[in-house]
């Protein structure tokens, strides 16, 4: 099991990467809030998808409350956490929820 601001869940490789990118986001030079450039968001899908995600739900909610997100079985995802379906090659059908559920914040 693994614990944070999302409570309990159950360890997976997508669980250790996604706290991995947490690590390495502290020490990034990008802008304020963001893992990624803007510039470099296409080449970020390919290569650390996650971080795309977490970019997109932290402009529209606080740290922990996306990383709940992504730690949470969502339903159309088929009862999938975000996190693992990401893992698992689904990046753009968890962007379009987050597209759908969460208006950008103004």
């Amino acid at each position: 099991m693994t614990a944070g601001p999302w409570g309990e869940v159950e360890s997976s490789s997508a669980v250790a990467y996604l706290i991995a990118e947490e690590l390495v986001a502290f020490e990034c030079d990008t802008l304020p809030g963001q893992r990624v450039a803007p510039d470099q968001v296409e080449a970020a899908l390919a290569t650390r998808p996650i971080v795309v995600v977490l970019d997109r739900l932290e402009t529209r909610m606080s740290f922990d409350e996306s990383h709940g997100w992504v730690m949470k079985p969502h339903r159309d995802l088929g009862g999938l956490r975000p996190v693992e379906a990401v893992a698992h090659g689904r990046v753009h059908d968890v962007l379009s929820i987050i597209e759908a559920s969460f208006p950008p914040a103004r």
